[in-house]
C-alpha cells in the first residue's frame, strides 16, 4: 500500500489522475427491471421449484439473503426471457434502501420481480466485486439518495443507476481492491459463523444446565420448587415522569432496550433521568432482577436482566419492573439465565396476557412456581454460562474490530487515496 500523491478534484470528489470518472450508462451491456409485482397474478406462482422470483428481501445489506423462496413456472418466465437473472449477475434493490447491490449466487434458474429490483450486466471494464463495494461509497450513495422517488417508499429506478458517475481505476486495480475487501470480509464472515455456532452452543448448554438433564460432578441436593412470590418482590419503574425529564439530571435510569439486549446489564449505557430528592420513586440495587411488561409477541414478554453492579441513584423505565429477591437460596444470575432458557420463555409465554398486544401480569408472576437447584448449583451453573458469553463476546469484539478496519480500507481504498500496487 501507498499514499497516492497525484489527486484530482472531480465531480466526485478528489481521485488519482489516472482514474476516470464514468458515467455507468457507457458501460452497460444489459439494464432492466422486468415486470412489476402487480402483474405476478396466482397462476404465475407454483409450489414446485421451478424459476425462483428474486425480490427485494434476498438483497441484504452484506451480500445474498436466502429468505422469502417464492417461485414461478417455466412457461411464465419463457414470455418474459428479459427477467431471467443468469449466475453472476448483478441485482440492484430499488428501495429500502435503495441502491444497495449484490451478485447473485442463485445456480437455479431466476427471475427478477420488477417492482423490487434491478438487474445490471457490465463491460469487462467493470469487475464486478469493484462495483459491489463502490455502492457502498459516499460518491454512489449521495447521487442514489439525491434521485430517489416516493415518499414512504423512496425508491431508484434504471434512469437513476444509469446516470450515475462514479470514480473508475483500472481492472487490474479493480480487482486488487476488491480482492483486499473481500479477505476482510472472509475474516468478517468466519467470525459471524463463530458467534452463531457459539451461541447454538450456549443454547444447548443452558437447555441441559438449567433443566437438570445434565448431572454435574461435585454437585448433590435436591431441586425445589418455589414460588415465585415467596423468593422476593416486585416494585414499579419511574412514575410521574414527562418527556421534559430525560435526558439531563443527576439520576440514570435503566432503558426499556437494556433490559431487553442483555442478560446482565450493560452499565455504559445507563441513560439521564431529573429525579428530585422529595420524589417517592424505586430505586434499583445491586442485584435486582428487571422485567419487560408488555410486547407485540407473548415470546418477548418477561425478558429478565440483571444488576450486577453498585449504581448509586439508578432507577427503573416505566415499562419494565423491577424484582428484589429476599431468598438467600436464590442467585439472580442464576434466575437471569433462566427467565431466557426455553423452559423460563415457556412459562412466560404462559404467563402473557392479550390479543394484538400482551402483557406480563406481576400477580401472576408472583404466583409462577419454578424449580431450583442448590445455591451452590445455581453459581456454578450461572459462571459456567456467562463463561459461554464472554467468550462469545470476545469473538464480536474481534469482528467489530474487522468490521472498523474494512470500512477504514474503503474509505482510503474506493477514494484511491491509498494505492494498491
Amino acid at each position: 500500500m501507498v499514499n497516492s500523491r497525484n489527486m484530482k478534484m472531480t465531480p466526485v470528489g478528489l481521485i488519482p489522475e489516472d482514474w476516470e470518472v464514468i458515467q455507468l450508462a457507457d458501460y452497460i451491456v444489459d439494464i432492466n427491471d422486468g415486470p412489476f409485482g402487480s402483474n405476478l397474478k396466482s397462476e404465475h406462482y407454483t409450489l414446485d421449484r421451478e424459476v425462483r422470483i428474486i425480490q427485494l428481501g434476498n438483497v441484504g445489506d452484506d451480500g445474498w439473503n436466502d429468505e422469502n423462496v417464492k417461485y414461478t413456472t417455466f412457461e411464465h418466465a419463457s414470455t418474459l426471457k428479459r427477467c431471467i437473472v443468469p449466475y453472476g449477475t448483478i441485482i440492484i434493490a430499488k428501495m429500502m434502501p435503495a441502491g444497495r447491490a449484490i451478485i447473485c449466487p442463485s445456480t437455479e434458474p431466476a427471475y427478477i420481480q420488477g417492482s423490487d429490483v434491478i438487474k445490471v450486466v457490465f463491460t469487462d471494464s467493470i469487475n464486478k466485486d469493484f462495483f459491489i463495494y463502490l455502492t457502498k461509497s459516499k460518491a454512489y450513495i449521495e447521487q442514489i439518495e439525491s434521485g430517489v422517488q416516493g415518499s414512504t417508499r423512496a425508491r431508484t429506478n434504471i434512469g437513476k443507476i444509469k446516470s450515475l458517475k462514479l470514480p473508475l481505476p483500472s481492472v487490474e486495480e479493480q480487482k486488487r481492491i476488491a480482492g483486499a475487501l473481500l479477505s476482510v470480509d472472509k475474516m468478517i464472515r468466519a467470525l459471524d459463523e463463530a458467534i452463531a455456532k457459539k451461541r447454538q452452543i450456549k443454547e444447548g448448554l443452558m437447555q441441559q444446565l438449567l433443566t437438570g438433564k445434565t448431572a454435574i460432578p461435585g454437585f448433590s441436593g435436591e431441586w425445589k420448587s418455589k414460588r415465585v412470590g415467596d423468593i422476593g418482590f416486585t416494585y414499579s419503574g419511574l412514575t410521574g415522569k414527562t418527556k421534559n425529564d430525560f435526558g439531563h439530571g443527576e439520576a440514570q435510569y435503566i432503558t426499556f432496550l437494556n433490559v431487553l439486549n442483555n442478560p446482565v446489564l450493560n452499565t455504559d449505557i445507563f441513560e439521564r433521568v431529573d429525579v428530585c430528592g422529595d420524589e417517592s420513586q424505586n430505586a434499583a440495587k445491586k442485584g435486582d432482577l428487571f422485567f419487560n411488561t408488555s410486547s407485540e409477541t407473548p415470546e418477548e414478554v418477561g425478558i429478565c436482566a440483571l444488576l450486577n453492579a453498585d449504581i448509586d441513584n439508578l432507577y427503573l423505565n416505566s415499562f419494565c419492573f423491577g424484582f428484589r429477591l429476599t431468598d438467600p437460596d436464590v442467585d439472580g444470575l442464576y434466575l437471569s439465565y433462566f427467565w431466557r432458557s426455553k423452559q423460563g420463555r415457556e412459562i412466560m409465554c404462559a404467563l402473557a396476557q392479550g390479543a394484538t398486544r400482551y402483557n406480563l401480569s406481576k400477580e401472576y408472576f408472583n404466583k409462577a412456581v419454578i424449580t431450583l437447584p442448590p445455591i451452590e448449583l445455581q453459581r456454578h451453573i450461572a459462571n459456567t454460562i456467562t463463561a459461554a458469553d464472554n467468550e462469545i463476546a470476545g469473538l464480536k469484539q474481534k469482528r467489530d474490530k474487522y468490521l472498523l478496519i474494512k470500512q477504514g480500507m474503503m474509505q482510503e481504498l474506493l477514494t484511491g487515496k491509498t494505492r494498491l500496487v
